[in-house]
């Protein structure tokens, strides 16, 4: 509401009160301000008037403790509420409602106003209406005849009273009769503004009225009020003087309803060129003096139906709504009141439509009136004709008159305050258990009366049994009261509510009333009924224990009952009952003992070969129970079966929900098998049926999940983008049926996967806001302090997104915060137990393995995953192949690879790989087992047989191709080729390493996006850059690097300290050391090792920082300050051996063993260095093996043999050189050209010529250079060719061949001038 307009009413009402002096004299000013509000059509001034008056009936009503004031005070609310636009206004009305409403109850003992169009006396017939209207309008006339009595003021006051009944029928036709009033003053005096306010009240009448013909009135006396003034304005301004209009009938008098009186507003033509005005009364009247036949009036209604359907459809509310009006007319004029149902409801339809498109209130609420306004013609009078022909006697017409009008309140009130009927049962189910059922029912129903709504209750329930035995021709024995307020009623009502907390107080005191009524241990199917529901509320309630509790003592009774070995089905249904119990507790196993009991009960009964709904139920729940235990097959054996079934049961080409939860069902199964292709199959099938149901552009539940579970399956397939096009849908469809800003577990799984999703395109910052906001909505729903499991998984999932943007402290802190809250259940109670063996609690073990690898913590990650593995073997049998046994042991081959022993790691990756092809099958291509032969050349890759990763690199990728298709991009796809890059840049093949790079680079780039910033399109630009490196060109390489840090800032932030930041810095000082700038490159390592230690903890002992002080040391070492490279390398030694153990034998301690001796041997104590080399070596024979050939061997027997050559004991280096190099083409392959092996034959020649063997020399050192060109180009300039070609220029010298010498001394020259160009 805008200043100015605050300012204008304040002013309007402020000379308002100051007017007022007695009550009478209030109501007399207080009409003419609302008469004025109208005339102006000024809204704000009209809805203060209401309020004002309301006050002052509301202040009536406490002085005289009269219910009638309070009646009024309500209708005049009503009346503001229906007029008001300002959501401020709305929220003042609101709120005086309900205090009129408490001090209504506080002084009328309990007495709670009502709105009297709610009544079913209020409504009467038709034509009653018509005439009670007729009779009132007929007094005022005769009141206004006496001199005393201005007609204004009467029509004024009657007005007040009409609002102050809800006497929508008397308020229009006041409103018409006030319109007419100003018309005939017009005409007479040739004032315009009295034609101005004639189409006011006529507009105004409009708005309120909803009988066709009389808005067809109304329509007409606006056209020709606006027309009239116009034509009095023309004429005033031409003629400077006011025209006198001939009359040529009576003054205007009342037309009603069904009442129809001679035609007396056919006005004079008042311009040549305007025809004369035929008006629509008169069309009317002639109409209804030309009497149709009946065949031909119901020909004409449903011609008007008809076509008022198909414009309905089209869109073209306008058309529809003219043919329902007319389709009401020709029905109206007959008094056939029961045809006039159907129009009035599609009426309301149109409004429905309309308000939907405006978002505007007075829409919603017209569709409401108008809904409600079919009652009167159809379901008083049915009640009505019922008692009065004995149907019903007078008890149960009262209990029917009851529940329709709080249905009409419920309804009406829905659509006042959320601008149309959204109600949904379900939305129920999203509120915390600790709200108020009152406060429940007012955020979904806008209704927190709870006693009025169960006394809705108390007479549906009943009518509907009624109704059903009577539509199953089931005799009715006795005369059935329909009321009933027993416990097993509201038991039943608050469980629909999804109050579970009063349902289980209700069904409790049902039980307590079995026992009295017949004995404390009597076996009775009552009781044993009663304990059944009872175990069913507290498995609502999240209790499964106390149900099964309850469910055994059921069964227990039943047995006693029927017979311990006799098949019933109400002892199946315990059976079942019991194994949903057991299957929520995570104790799959007794569940599927208890599913198979009930199952074969159920074919005893049914028949081994029927075809029966409970029979596939149970085939379906063992289905659940396998795929719950890893058994995807087994799943899917009991879900086909279920399905065939229920297309015998229901029809093979039947739309039914039973049918597409199974079609769901399969496409899990699939989903879980890994072959989601298949999976996408049944969810479109199982969609398309839905939509078939309940309608293709209907928002329902079951919908929104099958496009979530498609969302799902194409994020497994790596189509990230369209998962989250169908999450999107699902999201927006969830928010249809349970409302825009309502917290329901539904809405916060769709947030959730929403999650997932950005998670998986790397945009963890967006994941991180959608998991926040579904854990929000999760805590608003189950509670802030609740223990939930929906709640742990959010917190689960922030640790996940936390992880990945390599926080990992924070990742671990929800990770605890999970698992905590996964050994504690609602209220305090144990979900799992402390020490109880559950999915969830094995999962939380695991992450935590996971977030403390990362940190680089392997042992206490080996304890946790340990732990996981334990508590799996626990659930799912010591024995059994499960899925997520297999990961455990996968994660624990991850550790062990982590901490150097790879032939452990090799084991269990194994043993994964093994148990996953029992799962999913030997022969069958799937995600887990192409993971575990990408692990498996992983660890090879690590023990240097390069060729045998290779392998397991291949099958691996070709198994992904299989799976996600030959010309699909998948990240796991990308992540073979990758892996194969790396493979072959182990083996010396750089260029083909770079060609596996640029595939898996581009196919990351169409799956995230080209100018996305992602962390594998980030990795894969950082492998180029290591590739160009081996290759010689840094400066191709610090490129990549850069744009791969580039990178990463992007997806962290600028300043955030990442590991994958810190690695990039890392890099980037590797390669300006390869270029000789060890300055540029300290920088890097500096910064690298800074950011690690804010990563990781300043004092922390963690490999990464380990390795930043080893490549300082290094940089240190090139600039020549090897004693300041020494403390940085024992530094780096010292942190080590704090991570894998003192005396553990492990890669990096080696390493770093190694690189002390070069240091040394820079310094010139070269016995010092022999001495660590020899450490070393003897290291890695431990971890690789005594006789296995690997690349950190060679490397320490190349480094033994050059310390040998400082010593100046040159055949023990050649002999440490030949082992070396034997080793190396073991590993690389005799005829491969590697730069470790074009290294060895150099220093090989390097020691004969020493030892003054120069042909021999020169041999090695030709070799060497082929060797070298075969890697990085025949024509390439590289500073190691550059060096063997000197090597051969003095080796030609030192034979005494000058020629020779002097020609690879100028090759030598030119290479040297293009490498420093």
């Amino acid at each position: 509401m805008c200043d100015n307009n605050m300012t204008s009413l304040a002013d309007k009402l402020q000379n308002l009160e100051l007017g007022l002096k007695s009550q009478h004299e209030q109501v007399v000013i207080y009409g003419r301000a609302l008469r004025e509000a109208i005339v102006r059509m000024d809204l704000l001034i009209e809805v203060e008037v209401l309020k004002s008056l309301e006050d002052l009936h509301l202040q009536k009503g406490k002085l005289s403790k009269d219910s009638a004031e309070f009646d009024k005070a309500a209708a005049l609310y009503a009346a503001a509420l229906l007029r008001c636009k300002d959501s401020d206004m709305g929220q003042t009305l609101e709120h005086r409602i309900g205090y009129m409403e408490k001090l209504s109850r506080q002084l009328l003992q309990g007495y709670t106003p009502h709105f009297r169009w709610l009544l079913p006396d209020y409504w009467g017939t038709a034509d009653s209406n018509v005439l009670r209207v007729a009779e009132v309008c007929d007094k005022l006339e005769r009141s206004n005849k006496k001199p005393q009595h201005s007609t204004q003021e009467t029509y004024t006051e009657t007005l007040l009273t009409a609002i102050e009944n809800s006497d929508m029928f008397l308020e229009v036709e006041v409103l018409k009769s006030l319109g007419d009033f100003y018309l005939e003053k017009g005409k007479k005096t040739s004032d315009v503004s009295q034609f101005s306010k004639a189409a006011a009240m006529y507009k105004k009448a409009l708005r309120s009225c909803e009988d066709s013909g009389t808005r067809q009135t109304l329509d007409h006396r606006v056209s020709y009020s606006e027309k009239i003034r116009e034509t009095v304005k023309m004429h005033s301004t031409s003629k400077g003087s006011k025209m006198s209009l001939r009359e040529r009938r009576p003054p205007v008098g009342h037309q009603f309803g069904n009442i129809r009186k001679p035609d007396i507003t056919q006005e004079v033509q008042l311009h040549p060129d305007m025809p004369s005005d035929t008006s629509e009364e008169t069309k009317v009247t002639d109409i209804i003096t030309t009497p149709l036949g009946d065949d031909e009036r119901l020909r004409t209604y449903e011609d008007h139906l008809q076509e008022g359907s198909k414009a309905l459809q089209t869109g073209d509310l306008d058309r529809a709504e003219k043919s329902f009006a007319a389709a009401l007319k020709s029905v109206h004029v007959k008094g056939q009141h029961n045809a006039e149902a159907e129009p009035l409801y599609r009426l309301g339809e149109v409004y429905l439509k309309r308000g939907i498109q405006s978002k505007d209130g007075g829409d919603f609420t017209k569709a409401a009136a108008l809904c409600n306004a079919a009652l009167p013609t159809t379901v008083w009078e049915t009640i009505q004709e019922m008692k009065n022909s004995g149907v019903v006697n007078a008890e149960n017409a009262h209990h029917l008159m009851v529940m329709v009008s709080i249905s009409a309140e419920l309804r009406l009130r829905t659509y006042m305050n959320n601008h149309g009927q959204v109600e949904n049962m379900s939305a129920l189910s999203s509120i915390s258990r600790d709200t108020d059922i009152g406060a429940k029912l007012k955020k979904v129903f806008y209704f927190s009366n709870r006693q009025q709504l169960m006394r809705y209750y108390y007479t549906a329930r009943p009518l509907k049994k009624v109704i059903s035995q009577l539509s199953n021709s089931q005799p009715q024995k006795n005369l059935t009261i329909l009321f009933d307020n027993s416990s097993d009623l509201k038991a039943e009502v608050y469980e629909s509510l999804c109050d579970y907390q009063s349902s289980a107080m209700c069904k409790e005191e049902t039980l307590q009333n079995k026992i009295s009524t017949y004995g404390e241990n009597t076996p009775h199917i009552d009781i044993a009924s009663s304990l059944n529901n009872l175990g069913t509320a507290w498995s609502h309630l999240g209790d499964h224990r106390k149900a099964i509790s309850c469910y055994e003592q059921s069964l227990q009774m039943k047995r006693i009952i029927y017979g311990k070995d006799t098949a019933h089905p109400d002892i199946a249904d315990s059976l079942n009952n019991l194994g949903i119990a057991w299957r929520n507790l995570g104790d799959h196993r007794k569940a599927i003992s208890y599913y198979e009991q009930s199952l074969q009960m159920k074919r005893i009964i049914y028949g081994e070969n029927t075809a029966h709904p409970d029979i596939a139920d149970s085939l379906n729940n063992l289905g659940n129970a396998w795929s719950n235990l890893g058994d995807h097959r087994k799943a899917i054996s009991y879900y086909e079966q279920s399905l065939q079934m229920k297309r015998i049961i229901y029809g093979e080409d039947t739309a039914h929900p039973d049918i597409a939860s199974s079609l769901n069902n399969l496409g899990a199964a699939w989903n879980y098998l890994g072959d989601n292709r298949k999976a996408i199959g049944y969810y479109e099938q199982s969609l398309q049926m839905k939509r078939i149901i309940y309608g293709e552009d209907t928002a329902h539940p079951d919908i929104a999940d099958s496009l979530n579970n498609l969302g799902v399956a194409w994020s497994h397939l790596g189509d990230h983008r369209k998962a989250i096009s169908y999450y999107e849908q699902s999201l927006q469809m969830k928010r249809i049926i349970y409302g825009e800003n309502t917290a329901h577990p539904d809405i916060a799984d769709s947030l959730n996967n929403l999650g997932i999703a950005w998670n998986d395109l790397g945009d963890h910052r967006k994941a991180i806001s959608y998991y926040e906001q579904s854990l929000q909505m999760k805590r608003i729903i189950y509670g802030k302090d609740t223990a939930h499991p929906d709640i742990a998984s959010s917190l689960n999932n922030l640790g996940n997104a936390r992880r990945d943007l390599g926080d990992h402290r924070k990742a671990i802190s929800y990770y605890e915060q999970s698992l905590q809250m996964k050994r504690i259940i609602y209220d305090e109670e144990i979900i799992y137990g402390e020490d109880t063996a559950h999915p969830d609690i094995a999962s939380s073990l695991n992450n935590l393995g996971n977030a403390w690898s990362d940190l680089g913590d392997y042992r206490k990650a080996i304890s946790y995953y340990e732990q996981s593995l334990q508590m799996k073997r626990i659930i799912y049998g010591e024995d059994t192949a499960h899925p997520d046994i297999a990961n455990s042991l996968n994660n624990l081959g991850n550790t062990w690879r982590a901490l150097g022993d790879h032939r452990n790691a090799i084991s269990y990756y194994e043993q994964s790989l093994q148990m996953r092809q029992i799962i999913y099958g030997e022969d069958t291509a799937h995600p887990a087992i192409a993971d575990s032969l990408n692990n498996l050349g992983n660890a090879w890759s690590d023990l240097g047989d390069y060729r045998k990763a290779i392998s397991y690199y291949e099958q691996s990728l070709q198994m992904k191709r299989i799976i996600y298709g030959e010309d699909t991009a998948h990240p796991d796809i990308a992540n073979s080729l990758n892996n194969l890059g790396n493979a072959w840049s182990d083996l010396g093949d750089h260029r083909k390493a770079i060609s596996y790079y640029e595939q898996s680079l581009q196919m990351k780039r169409i799956i995230y996006g080209k100018d996305t910033a992602h962390p594998d399109i980030a990795s894969s630009l950082n492998n180029l850059g290591v590739a160009w490196s081996h290759l010689g060109d840094y400066r191709k390489a610090i490129s990549y690097y850069e744009q791969s840090l580039q990178m990463n800032r992007i997806i962290y932030g600028e300043d955030t300290a990442h590991p994958a930041i810190a690695n990039s810095l890392n890099n980037l000082g590797n390669a300006w050391s390869d270029l000789g700038d060890n300055r540029k490159a300290i920088s890097y390592y500096e910064q690298s090792l800074q950011m690690k230690r804010i990563i990781y903890g300043k004092d922390t002992a963690h490999p990464d920082i380990a390795n930043s002080l080893n490549n300082l040391g290094n940089a240190l070492s090139d600039l020549g300050d090897n004693r300041k490279a020494i403390s940085y390398y024992e530094q780096s030694l010292q942190m080590k051996r704090i991570i894998y153990g003192k005396d553990t034998a492990h890669p990096d301690i080696a390493d770093s063993l190694n690189n002390l001796g070069a240091a040394w041997s820079d310094l010139g104590d070269h016995r010092k260095a022999i001495s660590y080399y020899e450490q070393s070596l003897q290291m890695k024979r431990i971890i690789y093996g005594e006789d296995t050939a690997h690349p950190d061997i060679a490397n320490t027997l190349y480094n033994l043999g050059g310390a040998w050559s400082d010593l100046v004991d040159y055949r023990k280096a050649i002999n440490f050189y030949e082992q070396s190099l034997q080793i190396k083409r073991i590993i690389y392959g005799e005829d491969t050209a590697h730069p470790d092996i074009a290294y060895s034959l150099s220093n090989l020649g390097g020691a004969w010529s020493y030892l003054g063997d120069y042909r021999k020399a020169i041999v090695y050192y030709e070799q060497s250079l082929q060797v070298m060109r075969t890697i990085y180009g025949e024509d390439t300039a590289h500073p190691d060719i550059a060096v063997v070609i000197n090597n051969l220029c003095v080796a030609w010298r030192d034979l005494g061949d000058y020629s020779k010498a002097n020609f690879y001394f100028e090759l030598a020259e030119q290479m040297n001038q293009r490498l420093i160009n």
